[in-house]
């Protein structure tokens, strides 16, 4: 074995041992029973380890039902399922930290049903806290150049659940909204988010350990041939 192949094989096991992914998104969901109708009900929910949890690169969930009740949101080709599959009596949190390129007033909005309120850095943006069918509400908010910490808290009482957001540079109202002018956060063209390390799964750690032991194994047997 030459020197360079010893050495990359090397450099390969210990960045596989070492790398991990990363996630846009950290959602919790947590299920209880009795109906959730306010903002209070579904925080009161949002207690002690979550039921389910999902790392997506964006927020835009259906209900397992969505192609038979036609529920789907504004931007279909990256929907997903609600983790766990719930439907009904349910509340959801997402967190990410979003990185913020260019200064201006952005509007940042979610399609939902039941209710959702979106807060940056603490400051409450977008807040629609009823029951209602699905429908789009939009804040605006004034941001620097920087990163800035995004919580998203939704809920869904019984029947359809749907939940996306997204968001645009620029001051726009549900007069003036177009979905062409928006893009979900955390998406290719979105705003950008900060990825929270994830660790990668054993069964990959294993496997840079095993490779990185066969490498060293073989220099210790074959030392004149390095």
């Amino acid at each position: 074995m030459t020197h360079a192949i010893r050495t990359l094989l090397i450099a390969t096991a210990l960045g596989m041992a070492s790398q991990t992914a990363s996630a846009a998104f950290s959602v919790e969901i947590y299920q209880g029973a009795g109906p959730i109708t306010t903002l209070g009900g579904a925080t009161g929910f949002i207690t002690g380890s979550p039921t389910f949890s999902d790392t997506p690169e964006v927020v835009n969930y259906i209900d397992k039902n969505a192609d038979n009740n036609g529920v789907h949101g504004l931007f279909l080709d990256d929907e997903s399922r609600f983790p766990g599959d719930v439907f009904k009596e349910f509340a959801m949190r997402a967190t990410a930290t979003i990185e913020i390129e260019t200064a201006g007033t952005y509007t940042f909005g979610f399609d939902s049903d039941d209710g959702a309120e979106l807060s940056i850095d603490g400051g409450v943006v977008v807040s629609d806290t009823t029951v209602h069918p699905r429908r789009t509400a939009l804040g605006q908010t004034t941001l620097g150049i920087g990163t800035y910490d995004l919580e998203l808290i939704y809920w869904e009482n019984g029947g359809r659940a749907t939940i996306e957001l997204f968001a645009a540079l620029g001051a726009y109202t549900l007069a003036t909204f177009d979905v062409s002018d928006f893009e979900l956060v955390g998406s290719a063209d979105g705003i950008a988010t900060v990825g929270a390390p994830v660790p990668l799964p054993s069964s990959v750690v294993l496997f840079a350990g095993g490779l990185l032991g066969l490498v060293l194994k073989r220099r210790s047997l074959k030392p004149s041939a390095i």
